[in-house]
């Protein structure tokens, strides 16, 4: 399974920036410390990190 991440950053009155990134499950926790380490909710940006699973994706694959 793979897990979406999605960051949310800046205040709720100003533009919001939305970024998502699937990853495997197994990279999820580390990706999202390393993310709320950088833009995080004690970071300038006051960031917002969470995850979804994503059961399935049509349109793109894994590198390997």
């Amino acid at each position: 399974m793979i897990n979406v991440c999605f960051i949310k950053t800046r205040s709720m009155q100003e533009e919001q920036d939305f970024v998502m990134i699937i990853v495997p499950k197994e990279k999820k926790s580390h990706i999202m410390q390393e993310i709320s380490s950088v833009c995080g909710l004690q970071s300038e940006a006051h960031g917002i990190i969470f995850s979804v699973p994503v059961d399935e994706v049509l349109g793109i694959h894994e590198e390997q």
